[in-house]
């Protein structure tokens, strides 16, 4: 979703938090639990934290998660 929703977007791995940063903003996805990585289940409310603090298109973002926003 966010190589379509967000190009040119960055992500940068931490030891605890994604840290993905998208037109001069930044958004923190905190990691799944330890030995999880980042391929745990990221829930709802994270992903309209996501969207909101990045200035997503919602009709971009809908292709991907209908009825989400």
């Amino acid at each position: 979703m966010l190589d379509d929703c967000a190009p040119k977007h960055t992500r940068e791995e931490k030891t605890h938090k994604l840290w993905i940063y998208f037109d001069g903003k930044r958004f923190l996805l905190p990691r799944g639990r330890k030995g999880d990585g980042f391929e745990a289940e990221i829930q709802r409310g994270q992903l309209k934290g996501l969207i909101k603090e990045l200035g997503l298109q919602a009709t971009c973002v809908g292709k991907h998660f209908p009825g989400i926003v």
